[in-house]
Parts: structure tokens; sequence; C-alpha cells
């Protein structure tokens, strides 16, 4: 997921980026095919969305540096395939995406705490990030919140940046002083999360329209891109 924060478009932006394009592509195909895709169907399909195979091939071994892919040579073929970790965080993230949860007021929230020195400014930066991506709010520096249902996700993104001796974690019930509504719209930035949802719906509805019209007739390769 996408962080908040920043213009509508920061969206747009970050996944015409080779590298969010490739974590997509294997997001959405490649654990149908055992985790893994070759090099060269790799470039193929990236070139479907006019990624160039010098900008594909560095992509690729930065997410390899990174321990998000890993070269496998299958069936004579060179290629990559996904990381456990990334497997691990791929099926996370698709109970989030694919199977939304609806809240209840009376579910509760998980709180959490963290204190990571200036030394580590970047560590503390990409937690913050993190959780803003999973759907966390943000309470005051150090700490923030979410519906009960994200446990599963700050366990994850705790555990992949190994901060968990950094952070305590809270089942919490909201008592007061302000109402619930009030205090969520302060965690939350409802009305700019309003806006990027209606400009999304607005920008691809009539792609997804036209794509309905013309399913009998659609070429793969730009039914993929």
């Amino acid at each position: 997921m996408a962080s908040l924060g920043g213009g509508a478009w920061d969206v747009d932006a970050r996944t015409a980026r080779p590298q969010s394009l490739i974590v997509t592509v294997y997001g959405a195909f490649a654990r149908a095919h055992d985790d893994w895709l070759p090099v060269a169907g790799l470039v193929s399909l990236l070139g479907s969305l006019s990624v160039d195979e010098q900008s594909i091939r560095g992509a690729v071994s930065r997410l390899k540096r990174r321990g998000v892919l890993t070269s496998q040579r299958r069936h004579g073929a060179a290629g990559y395939a996904i990381s456990p970790e990334t497997r691990r965080l791929f099926e996370v993230g698709d109970a989030r995406v694919l199977h939304g949860t609806r809240s209840h007021p009376d579910d509760g929230w998980v709180l959490l705490a963290f204190s990571i020195p200036e030394s580590a400014r970047d560590l503390r930066y990409r937690l913050r990030s993190r959780l803003s991506r999973i759907g966390a709010g943000q309470v005051d520096r150090g700490l923030w919140i979410g519906p009960k249902h994200l446990l599963p996700d700050i366990a994850l993104v705790t555990s992949d940046l190994h901060v968990q001796e950094r952070v305590s974690v809270f089942a919490a019930e909201h008592i007061g002083y302000e109402p619930t509504a009030a205090a969520v719209r302060r965690w939350w930035d409802l009305d700019t999360l309003a806006v990027q949802y209606l400009d999304f719906v607005n920008a691809f509805a009539d792609d997804g329209q036209r794509w309905v019209r013309v399913r009998s007739r659609i070429d793969p390769q730009d039914a993929f891109a």
C-alpha cells in the first residue's frame, strides 16, 4: 500500500517507478507461478509498461540487495523468486487490501508507542512511513493508533524493521475526553483521504467501463498494461 500524505497523485508517481512496478507484478502474478518469474518474462511484462530493460535490471538488483527477491535458475532459465519474508508481507497485505475489514467502535484499539533516538532517524522515518501505509494514525510523535484488526500488520512491521525492543504495544479503549469521532479526525486526515479516493475513482472509472465494453476482444498485452 502506498503511504498517505502529499498530493493525491503521489500514488501514481510512486507506482510508475520500476521497483514499485516489479513488486506489484510479483505480488499479483508470480505467486501463481511458484513465486518465480524468468528474467526474460519480467523484461517483456515491464516492457509493456514502457520500462526499458536497463531500468528493470537495475531495479531488480536493488530489490535483490534488499532481500525482496532472490536469484534462482529454474528450467534452464535465469530468474528471480519472492523471498519468504516478501511472501509473508504479501499475504498480510492480501488480508488488508483484498478482504477489507470494517471496524466497529466496540472492537477497541491497538496503541503503539516507540522511542527511537535521533542517531537512528532513518529507522524512525521508516517505521512511521510503514505505520502510515498499513492505515495507522498518529496520536503524537511516538504514539500511533489503529483499529484492533491492524495488530498482525503492526507485528509484521516491527518484526521486519527489527524494532521490537524499542516498541510497546497496547490494547486500548478510548474513554475521553473529546468524542471519539473528533479524536479520529485528529489522528487521521479524513478529508485528504476522501479526496484521494475520489480522485482515484474519477481518474480510472472510465478505463474500467471501457474494458468491460471490449471484454470479448481484449489484447492480452494491452489488458496487462
